[in-house]
């Protein structure tokens, strides 16, 4: 199928169109897509936390301190083993220093600065929720305080970001795969349809051609035999003259000779 410069000078700017509004509905849906999974990560997060503190809660509850909390880690160790993402489980005191931990190991012995709750920010309880986001690892958290207000530690779960990354990577690759397609298609499509739609435009021009040039070929044998008609006349014509003068000058030679005869008699 041939492609005429004038289809391709129409499909350019189409194709360009299309790819650009594929490229924009994937960019939306890949981000749609990232931030659902955030919000569902999130949500599990936030009911692994609310699950420790509410079995801490019991405890807390009857005024022991921190380190008296007897079950407190083997309720870590239970939810670590019931998710492989979770990448470590920390429970702290007021000053930061680590009091139960399970998982990977901390860097230090006390908790970066970033996992202490804001005291002015509470929730149910004198609870305070906090969250921090790396490339790598996501780390969600609450206060831990007593039945009066007062501050005594704080839970932390790291949460790796692994998962997420190669979810939402696929799913990118996935979109990248389908946009190239679906240009690919509109192309194919819109270079089909524009070349039918400009052969069937090509024939009717040249059926209109071929009718103005049989129109202008039948003018010019008609302007044609026109002259050659008046030239023939225009040669009669001539002729006819011709043959006038001739009979003319043949009866003036006649009266010449009968006048000449009649003078020479009269003598």
């Amino acid at each position: 199928m041939l492609i005429s410069g004038l289809s391709i000078k129409i499909t350019i700017p189409v194709v360009v169109i299309a790819a650009l509004a594929i490229s924009l509905t994937a960019f939306l849906n890949h981000g749609k897509f990232d931030r659902t999974l955030t919000e569902l990560e999130h949500s599990r997060t936030q009911f692994v936390v609310n699950d420790i503190h509410a079995n801490l809660d019991t405890g807390i509850t009857l005024g022991l301190p921190l380190k008296g909390l007897a079950n407190a880690q083997e309720v870590i160790d239970f939810e670590a083993r019931k998710d492989m993402s979770i990448l470590s489980i920390s429970i702290y005191d007021e000053s930061g220093s680590v009091v139960f931990h399970t998982g990977q190991p901390l860097a230090s012995s006390t908790v970066p600065a970033s996992w202490k709750s804001p005291i002015g920010s509470k929730g149910s309880k004198g609870a305070s929720d906090w969250q921090v986001t790396s490339d790598e690892e996501t780390t969600m958290g609450t206060s831990l305080s007593s039945v009066i207000g007062t501050q005594l530690g704080g839970l932390a779960v790291r949460y790796s970001r692994s998962q997420h990354n190669a979810v939402v990577a696929a799913f990118g690759h996935a979109l990248i795969v389908a946009s190239l397609i679906g240009v690919a298609v509109t192309a194919l499509v819109a270079m089909t349809g524009i070349h039918l739609l400009m052969a069937s435009s090509s024939r009717k021009l040249k059926r209109i051609e071929a009718c103005l040039d049989a129109s202008l070929q039948e003018d010019a044998a008609t302007t044609s035999t026109a002259t050659t008609a008046a030239a023939a006349s225009g040669e009669f014509s001539l002729l006819d003259g011709v043959i006038r003068t001739s009979r003319s000058a043949m009866q003036d030679l006649s009266m010449t000779r009968l006048d000449t005869r009649t003078d020479g008699a009269t003598r």
